[in-house]
C-alpha cells in the first residue's frame, strides 16, 4: 500500500493488483492534479477508507483476496460511504452493471482509451460527490438545529449544555466536543463529551496569569487568553487567513501540515499545541455570539485528518449562535432567580428597615423586621399609604420628603423619632424608563449609636474638666479670697473701733460682687458638664458667649502655664443655632489642643520661643466664623489624614482619648457647620469652625428639622 501527496478530500484511491497498470492509473489522475493512493488488495482498500484520506476509489472487481462485491459489503458494514467506480476487463460489463446497482457511481474498462478519459470521470464524480455532500450536510445541520431547539426549550436546565454537546458528537460523528463559558476573566470549559480528563485539566484555563497568580491584562484592561482559544474568544481572527472564518472561527484538517503557521510570533500570544499533542488532526473552534458579544466557545476535535469543510463551518457558526443566544438567555434567567433569592433572603433577615414604595406612596415591599416595629405581620402592612400606618400629622411629614425624593428624583436623608427610637432615614427614586417612578429606602435604628456617643462626649467633658481643674480653681480661689479679706476687714473693725456703716456697706458690695462672680464660674461649670442632649438645649445663641464661658475658666490655666491668649470677638456678630455647650465643648477641645501643640513645640525650642493661641470670631461669606490658631508643633501629613479619625491620637496612652476632633466635628456637623483647617507641621495650625446663620425667624426655628422633622420608619 503506497501513497503520493497528502491526505484530503480531492484523494482517489486505486486498488488495483496490477502494479503496473495501478501505476499507470495513479500517474494519469497525479497529471490531471489529483492526490492518489494505492492499494493492492481489498483488505488494504479497507484499511485506507477507514482512515478517510480518499474521496473517491477507482476498484478493480478481480482482486487476490476479495471481489469487489465483497468490499462493497465491508464498505457498507463499516458505514463507510466513500464514491467508487468499478473496473472490468473484456466482456465483464455485466459485472460492471451489477455492481452500479450496488452503489458505483461509474465503471470503465481496462483498456488505454478508458483510462485516458478516468479524469474527467472522477472529476465529475467529485463534482456530483461535493453537491450530495453539501444537501446531505444542510438536511443533517437541519435536523441538529432542531434537536437544539427541543433540547433548548426543555426546563431541565442542569442537563441542556450537556445534552446538546451529546447530540452535536453523535451528528457530526467527531471524537471530542467541548463548550467554554465566561467565568470572571476566563473561559473554562463548562461542559465537554470525549476529551480526557488528562486534556481538559490543564486546558481549562485560558488565562495567562503572573507569578503570583493574577491574570496579566493588556493596556484596555482585558485579560491576555493564551492559545487560539484566547485569540478566537477576544475576536481576534484574522480572515484573511486561510484557517480563520468572516465569521470569527478557527478550523483546521490537519494540524500536523498547520503546526509551522501556529507560531507564538505569527499568533501574537502563547501557542500551547495541546490539540496536536493529543493526536488530535482536525479542530473547530467556533465562538458564540449573543449579538455582536462573544459570550463562549464550541470547540470540535478528532483524530483524523479532513473532517471540517468550509460550508460545514458556515452551518456550524449558525448552530453556535442559537447556542450563544439561548445560553445567554438562561445565564441571564439564572442570575435573575440568584438575585432575586439574595434579595428575599435580604429582606427576610436584614438587620436594617427596608422599603420600597409605588407613585401613590403605597408600601410594595417592606423587610421583615418591620413585623417588630408596628407589631403587625407583613401582609397588613402591605398597599398601605402612610395615613394608614401613623396620625396624619407624623404621615403628611413623611409623605412630604417621599414627595420631594419623586419630583426632584434625589435622595433625601433624615433622622427620624418614632415610638421613643430614632432613625436615621434615606429615601431615593427608582427610575425605569417607561414606567412610574417608584421610592425605596433604607432605615437605621440609631437609638443605641446616639446614646454611646453622647456618653462619649460627656466623658470627654469630665476628662476636659480634670484637665482644667488647676485653672478651674485659681478662677474660684481669687473672689474667694477676696471675700475673705473682705471678712477680716470686717472683723477687725468690729473688734478695734466699731463697725462704720460706709465703710461696712462698701464691703458688703465688693463681697456681693465677688459672689456674684463665683455664681457665673459655678453656673458655667455646672452647664458645661450637663449633658444637654435634649432639645431643650436647642437654642439661638451668640458664638461671642460660647467663647468667653470657655474662657472663663481656661484662662488662668494659660496664663499659668505662659501662654500668651489673644481674643478678637466680632461686633454685631448674628447669633447661631444649637447648643451652646455643645459649641463651647468643641471650642474647648480645639483650645486644648492648641494648649497641648504649643507646650510640645515649647519642649524643644530654644528659650526665646513665646506659646501663642489666638481666638478670633467674626463673619465672613454670609457665616458665622471661630478661629483658633497657634504657633505650635503643627500637624503632620499622617495626622492630617487621620483628624477626624475616633480613638486616633498622637499622645501617650493615659493622656488622650483620641475623641477630641472627633467629638468637635461631629458638634459642628449637627449644627450644619464645619471645621476647617490649615498647618505647616513645626510652624503652626489654624482651625475654624464655620457655621450658617440662620435664615428663620428666632421664635419659630425648629432645630430639629435638619434631623428629618416629626417621626416615623418608612
Amino acid at each position: 500500500m503506497t501513497h503520493t501527496g497528502s491526505s484530503n478530500t480531492k484523494t482517489v484511491l486505486v486498488v488495483e493488483d496490477d502494479t503496473g497498470l495501478n501505476r499507470l492509473i495513479c500517474k494519469k489522475l497525479a497529471q490531471a492534479g489529483y492526490m492518489t493512493a494505492s492499494a493492492y488488495t481489498g483488505s488494504d482498500a479497507i484499511t485506507v477508507l477507514r482512515e478517510r484520506t480518499a474521496g473517491v476509489m477507482v476498484l478493480d472487481y478481480k482482486l487476490p483476496d476479495m471481489s469487489g462485491d465483497a468490499v462493497v459489503a465491508v464498505m457498507k458494514e463499516a458505514d463507510i460511504s466513500t464514491a467508487f467506480i468499478i473496473m472490468t476487463g473484456y466482456g465483464d460489463e455485466r459485472l460492471a452493471v451489477a455492481m452500479m446497482k450496488l452503489g458505483a457511481s461509474d465503471y470503465f474498462v481496462k483498456e488505454t482509451q478508458s483510462i485516458e478519459t478516468l479524469p474527467l470521470i472522477v472529476e465529475r464524480i467529485f463534482a456530483v460527490t461535493a453537491r450530495d455532500e453539501q444537501q446531505r450536510q444542510t438536511v443533517r445541520f437541519q435536523a441538529l438545529t432542531s434537536d437544539i431547539l427541543l433540547i433548548l426549550n426543555r426546563n431541565d436546565s442542569n442537563t441542556i449544555i450537556g445534552d446538546i454537546l451529546g447530540t452535536i458528537k453523535n451528528a457530526l460523528g467527531v471524537d471530542a466536543v467541548g463548550i467554554r463559558l465566561r467565568d470572571g476573566d476566563d473561559y473554562p470549559y463548562c461542559e465537554a463529551n470525549g476529551f480526557s480528563s488528562d486534556f481538559i485539566g490543564p486546558e481549562s484555563r485560558l488565562c495567562t496569569l503572573d507569578e503570583h497568580g493574577i491574570p496579566i491584562r493588556d493596556s484596555s484592561g482585558a485579560p491576555i487568553l493564551e492559545c487560539i482559544c484566547g485569540i478566537v474568544l477576544n475576536g481576534r481572527t484574522d480572515a484573511s487567513e486561510p484557517y480563520f472564518t468572516s465569521g470569527g472561527s478557527f478550523w483546521a484538517n490537519s494540524i500536523t501540515a498547520l503546526l509551522p503557521c501556529l507560531t507564538d510570533e505569527r499568533m501574537n500570544t502563547r501557542v500551547r499545541n495541546r490539540c496536536h499533542a493529543a493526536g488530535y488532526e482536525s479542530v473547530a473552534l467556533i465562538p458564540l455570539k449573543h449579538g455582536t458579544k462573544i459570550v463562549g466557545l464550541l470547540q470540535l476535535n478528532d483524530t483524523h485528518a479532513d473532517m471540517f469543510n468550509a460550508d460545514m463551518l458556515r452551518h456550524l457558526e449558525e448552530t453556535a449562535k442559537i447556542i450563544g443566544i439561548a445560553i445567554s438567555r438562561r445565564r441571564t434567567e439564572n442570575a435573575l432567580k440568584e438575585s432575586q433569592l439574595i434579595f428575599d433572603r435580604f429582606m427576610e433577615f436584614s438587620p436594617i428597615y427596608v422599603f420600597f414604595k409605588d407613585e401613590h406612596l403605597r408600601t410594595l415591599r417592606l423587610s421583615r423586621n418591620y413585623e417588630g416595629m408596628f407589631g403587625k405581620p407583613l401582609n397588613e402592612l402591605i398597599g398601605k399609604s402612610m395615613d394608614d400606618l401613623f396620625p396624619s400629622e407624623l404621615s403628611e411629614n413623611m409623605m412630604s420628603d417621599d414627595r420631594l425624593v419623586l419630583k426632584n428624583g434625589v435622595p433625601v436623608l433624615s433622622v427620624e423619632v418614632f415610638a421613643e427610637r430614632t432613625y436615621r432615614t434615606i429615601k431615593f427614586p427608582i427610575i425605569i424608563e417607561g414606567k412610574p417612578s417608584l421610592l425605596a429606602g433604607f432605615t437605621i435604628d440609631i437609638t443605641e449609636q446616639l446614646q454611646s456617643e453622647h456618653a462619649l462626649i460627656q466623658l470627654d467633658k469630665m476628662r476636659s474638666m480634670g484637665i482644667l481643674s488647676s485653672g478651674i480653681a485659681h478662677e474660684l480661689n481669687q473672689p474667694l479670697g477676696a471675700i475673705a479679706l473682705s471678712v477680716d476687714m470686717l472683723l477687725m473693725k468690729i473688734t478695734r473701733s466699731g463697725l462704720n456703716p460706709a465703710f461696712a456697706q462698701e464691703k458688703l458690695k465688693d463681697m456681693s460682687g465677688y459672689i456674684e462672680r463665683l455664681r457665673a464660674i459655678i453656673d458655667e461649670l455646672r452647664m458645661f458638664s450637663h449633658d444637654n442632649s435634649g432639645k431643650a438645649a436647642q437654642e439661638n445663641f451668640s458664638v461671642n458667649d460660647a467663647v468667653n464661658g470657655v474662657l472663663s475658666f481656661v484662662s488662668a490655666q494659660f496664663r499659668v502655664h505662659g501662654i500668651r491668649l489673644t481674643l478678637s470677638l466680632g461686633k454685631d456678630i448674628p447669633p447661631v443655632a444649637g447648643s451652646r455647650y455643645k459649641l463651647e465643648q468643641a471650642i474647648l477641645n480645639l483650645l486644648t489642643n492648641a494648649r497641648d501643640a504649643v507646650e510640645e513645640k515649647a519642649n524643644v525650642s530654644e528659650a526665646s520661643y513665646r506659646k501663642n493661641i489666638t481666638v478670633v470670631t467674626k463673619v465672613r461669606d454670609g457665616n458665622v466664623m471661630v478661629k483658633i490658631a497657634d504657633n505650635g508643633i503643627g500637624l503632620s501629613e499622617d495626622v492630617q489624614k487621620n483628624i477626624f479619625t475616633p480613638f486616633y491620637t498622637t499622645k501617650p496612652i493615659g493622656v488622650g482619648t483620641g475623641l477630641g476632633m472627633w467629638i468637635a466635628y461631629g458638634i459642628v456637623k449637627a449644627m450644619n457647620g464645619e471645621i476647617k483647617y490649615a498647618s505647616r507641621p513645626g510652624i503652626y495650625s489654624a482651625f475654624r469652625i464655620v457655621l450658617p446663620i440662620p435664615a428663620h425667624d428666632p421664635d419659630t426655628h425648629d432645630l430639629a428639622a435638619h434631623d428629618g422633622g416629626a417621626a416615623g420608619g418608612i
